[in-house]
């Protein structure tokens, strides 16, 4: 069991610092959360105006706190449970995240502390912005700008929960607001300078952060406002140009040599490799990349560079490729490249489970790959939490889902993927033929959408439309 266990459970058997210590502010719709993986929530804008840290502590947030202390397991957080309740000596992103440097020097405050109190966060990740230039399979128009245009025009893919359908993010009450009438992204610049002397990370997520004014503004605050004790993030799917790289770069490695700040990182996502990875995370040009990557790459003596993979259904085959790709990096400039794997849930037709023994037996592959090139004896190669992650991703993909809960993702990922081709003029049969005797195996001709879900589509696609008009 990892050992920072022991320190957890003299707070509660079910305590994870992240509820107090982590937040992710979604300020172009308003939302937050802890960690990243429970669904965000609503800060409520009366809160807001009476505690500016309600950008963080929010009284739902403090509810779930209150749980945890008493023992009981937030069922928000059922990616962890699920985790631990797997057989063997499982570790959680629970223990993972409450091991960090951020986290751990704070456990004894929390434990002093009551669930109720206002705490400063120590790691910040905020999203100013859902403009973006990619629209990756798995992704949802409150994130890509790309999304939420092509759900305008096409409405929401005809699955059993109509994926991507604007009206949710009505009802979600997601739908991104207008930068000039966004109170959150004013909250924000008004709290940041109160609290930016206790946190210790800071990451900016998207959309796309590089394309995102807000973005260079922050920049600009560490500049005129130094923090040497942060280390700084910033996520990008490097899809955009090199000039563009190189500026971020450039003003990243000042405030660095300045010592206006401690650290400096790129989060890059990538999911498999080749045409494969291109088709599920659309918009992405691999050569591209590769390129902005080693621009990355080669500011290793000061720069962290790092890999994050939302492992889905389509990310199996090519996986190894994919990790093949990143031990050649790390060989080539000394370690300076880390991979970080995290399962994707969420669109349920689009998590490994659906295709069963095939994902078990190429995961174990991919994980023999990663422990016959490990760090072990001073070797370059995948470090023991890197291993710890596919070894994570080995187990949960000997889970065996319901029956009708199978079915029911077989056939959404057919109505998918053939829906998918049609927008964006892709060929999954092409650039997946590991795929297609298994679906032509499912039946295709049972999954053709219904007249029913036909109106359904159509009325969310107008219905939509109305609600942006409503919200411009």
């Amino acid at each position: 069991m990892h050992p920072i266990k022991a320190s957890l459970d003299k707070i509660s058997k079910t305590f994870c610092s992240a509820k107090w210590l982590q937040v992710t502010m979604r300020l172009q719709n308003g939302h937050t959360h802890s960690c990243h993986h429970p669904k965000t929530h609503v800060i409520p804008l009366e809160e807001l105006k009476q505690n500016p840290s309600a950008l963080h502590n929010t009284e739902y947030k403090k509810t779930v706190r209150k749980l945890m202390l008493e023992g009981h397991r937030p069922a928000e957080c059922s990616y962890c449970w699920k985790a631990e309740d797997l057989p063997g000596d499982q570790i959680s992103d629970r223990f993972l995240k409450s091991a960090e440097d951020w986290s751990t020097p704070n456990l004894e405050k929390i434990k002093t502390s009551t669930w109720n109190d206002n705490i400063n966060p120590t790691y910040v990740e905020v999203s100013f912005s859902n403009i973006c230039n990619f629209k990756c399979a798995y992704c949802f128009p409150d994130v890509s700008s790309q999304w939420m245009k092509e759900s305008i025009k096409y409405g929401p893919y005809p699955t059993s929960n109509l994926f991507g359908s604007i009206v949710s993010l009505s009802i979600d009450k997601t739908m991104p607001i207008k930068q000039n009438k966004n109170e959150y992204i004013t909250a924000f610049w008004k709290w940041l300078p109160t609290s930016i002397s206790s946190l210790r990370v800071l990451r900016v997520t998207g959309g796309e952060p590089l394309l995102s004014t807000d973005c260079y503004r922050l920049l600009d605050f560490l500049n005129q406002n130094p923090a040497p004790n942060l280390e700084l993030s910033l996520n990008s799917n490097l899809g955009i140009s090199e000039f563009k790289v190189k500026q971020t770069l450039l003003q990243l490695k000042k405030l660095k040599q300045e010592n206006k700040i401690k650290s400096a990182s790129i989060f890059t996502s990538i999911d498999t490799w080749g045409e494969q990875a291109e088709y599920v995370r659309f918009g992405l040009d691999l050569n591209l990349w590769k390129k902005n990557l080693e621009l990355c790459l080669m500011e290793n003596d000061w720069l962290k560079t790092n890999i994050m993979v939302a492992f889905n259904a389509l990310a199996i085959f090519n996986f190894k490729e994919l990790l093949a790709f990143c031990l050649n990096k790390k060989k080539e400039f000394n370690d300076a490249l880390a991979i970080d794997v995290s399962i994707l849930h969420n669109p349920p037709f689009l998590n490994p489970l659906v295709f069963e023994s095939e994902s078990q037996s190429l995961i174990q592959e991919s994980l023999q790959f990663m422990n016959l090139n490990s760090d072990k004896d001073g070797n370059t190669g995948f470090n023991e939490y890197e291993i710890t992650k596919v070894r994570r991703l080995a187990e949960y993909v000997k889970t065996k889902l319901e029956a009708h809960d199978l079915e029911n993702r077989k056939k959404d990922l057919v109505l998918f993927l053939n829906e998918y081709d049609r927008r964006k003029k892709t060929n999954y049969k092409q650039t997946f033929p590991e795929i297609v005797d298994r679906l032509v195996s499912w039946s295709l001709a049972k999954h053709k959408t219904s007249l029913r879900q036909n109106f359904k589509t159509q009325a969310h696609k107008y219905v939509g439309r109305l609600l942006v008009f409503m919200n411009s």
